[in-house]
């Protein structure tokens, strides 16, 4: 059964010795296994790991431009099939091609932790956003700044990491993590997505491949 929109709120033991979840609006489900795959910000991860996720530095500004052959066939032919990625002065543009026709552009920066708060200009205003992020590329070649002034909205992600090395897990018999919960990173790698499915297909194998006495040992492989 997939139970959709049911946020966690956190895990805990029940008194029969399952892990209890507590679910957004006040629900309680208990379960035999658990395995965290909810992002940088876990609450499975809180169980078995000390470690809180730290800015990383890194800003970015998120936003997409739609029917962009269309509508802007140069940023189209600069971008091309693939991503194009120009940088310089701690700032950044990153474009990548969809399939749906659109591109999905990164506008990222190396600043403070709270920039969005006191940057002077606010993301839900489309054109004022626009504004003073040009501001900020003043200087840069015009057909890089179009995507920019071609974009449709704005949204900023100021982006968190985790220590690269733990030096101990809190062991649990039933409860493991996949993905970003495990070991998230910044997006610049292009992996994250793709170490999230290699997660999932090597703890499958391993709860289903018949090599370990049990579920404990099947996970300790997994996460070893």
């Amino acid at each position: 059964t997939i139970r959709w929109g049911g946020q966690i709120e956190g895990v805990e033991l029940s008194a029969e010795g399952s892990l209890r979840l507590a679910i957004a609006g006040g629900q309680r489900v208990d379960a035999d296994l658990l395995f965290g795959c909810d992002g940088a910000w876990s609450k499975v991860r809180s169980v078995v790991s000390t470690t809180k996720p730290y800015y990383c530095g890194i800003t970015i500004v998120e936003t997409w431009i739609s029917l962009v052959d269309t509508r802007h066939a140069d940023v189209g032919e600069l971008v091309g099939p693939g991503i194009f990625l120009a940088t310089s002065d701690d700032k950044a543009l990153i474009a990548q091609r969809n399939g749906d026709g659109n591109i999905r552009v990164y506008v990222a920066f190396r600043v403070p932790e709270d920039w969005t708060r006191r940057c002077g200009f606010a993301f839900d205003q489309v054109d004022a956003a626009r504004q003073g992020l040009l501001k900020m590329f003043a200087g840069w070649a015009p057909h890089l700044c179009e995507m920019l002034t071609a974009a449709d909205v704005f949204i900023p992600r100021a982006l968190y990491t985790h220590p690269p090395r733990q030096a101990a897990w809190l062991a649990w018999n039933n409860v493991t993590l996949l993905g970003d919960a495990a070991h998230v990173m910044p997006f610049f790698t292009g992996k994250g997505v793709n170490l999230a499915m290699l997660d999932a297909v090597e703890l499958a194998d391993n709860l289903t491949s018949g090599r370990f006495a049990d579920i404990s040992q099947a996970l300790r492989a997994y996460e070893t």
